[in-house]
């Protein structure tokens, strides 16, 4: 596995927005993966959809092509590290506790970060992103 996808690159696929379906078969070829976090927002948005039934057939339709990478004490640890020295550099952290986590995943599995968020992990030292919307 070499790519983490976040909920926002997910939501681009299943909404179709360009390139991001084509990005997405193009990562599974070297394995693609989904932290149990970003599963956490993604079924959220499922059982906030006007018709959970399709939304969770669609979501699921995507799952099946990738590995879900759980939360162990590797990442635990790595996301409180994280945390920590955001901290120390006075960065934003409240509301991004899932981010972080999703960080902490990719960099504790040296995994590419694939979201169109980038932003939202931009101050992550040593994180490896790819917007899946740019060519």
């Amino acid at each position: 596995m070499r790519y983490l996808y976040d909920a926002d690159a997910t939501i681009d696929i299943l909404t179709n927005q360009p390139r991001a379906r084509t990005r997405f078969e193009t990562c599974i070829v070297d394995g693609v993966g989904f932290s149990v976090i970003t599963l956490i927002e993604l079924y959220t948005g499922v059982y906030g959809s006007t018709d959970p039934q399709r939304a969770r057939g669609e979501l699921e339709a995507v799952l099946q092509a990738a590995e879900i990478v759980p939360l162990d004490d590797r990442v635990v640890q790595r996301a409180a590290h994280l945390r920590a020295d955001l901290l120390a550099m006075r960065a934003p952290i409240k509301q991004r506790a899932f981010d972080l986590v999703i960080a902490a995943t990719a960099l504790e599995h040296q995994l590419t970060l694939v979201t169109s968020n980038a932003r939202d992990y931009a101050d992550v030292l040593g994180l490896t992103l790819l917007d899946p919307r740019l060519p």
